[in-house]
């Protein structure tokens, strides 16, 4: 049985890029069904995984994981260890609840003084073609 196995599934080592396959009862209905990852550990021919968003608390079996030369992990892998069901929610291009934490507080602050100087703007010029003094956008400054 061993046998067979090795001659389906190439042998993966430590620091390749896989795709981990998501099972069904641990995505959601938009999430993608493979998480892109890195080989951190190998032990019996399961393998420990990290993502951008932490290390996949289970150890995933040969199976369950494919080799992807291809993909880019950009980052360091958080030392954290996490649930497979949580990482492919993170993943998600749909995940509403993480789409807040993916900004930094710099790039938020960044974002609010450009959307205040942009009213600031259109404020003077709506003042000026209405010749009145009257806050017209709804921010003051």
């Amino acid at each position: 049985m061993i046998a067979l196995s090795s001659k389906k599934f190439k042998d993966i080592d430590i620091g390749t890029t896989v795709l981990v396959e998501v099972p069904k009862v641990d995505r959601g209905p938009l999430d993608s069904k493979n998480i892109a990852g890195k080989i951190l550990e190998k032990r019996n021919e399961l393998f420990r995984v990290g993502t951008p968003f932490g290390i996949i608390s289970d150890w995933i079996p040969r199976n369950a994981v494919l080799s992807s030369p291809n993909t880019i992990i950009s980052g360091d892998i958080p030392q954290i260890t996490l649930p497979l069901r949580t990482i492919a929610a993170k993943c998600s291009s749909f995940a509403q609840q993480d789409m807040g934490n993916r900004l930094s507080a710099i790039d938020r602050e960044a974002i609010k003084n450009e959307l205040r100087e942009t009213f600031r703007i259109q404020n003077s010029v709506l003042q000026s073609l209405s010749g009145s003094g009257a806050l017209v956008c709804g921010i003051s400054q």
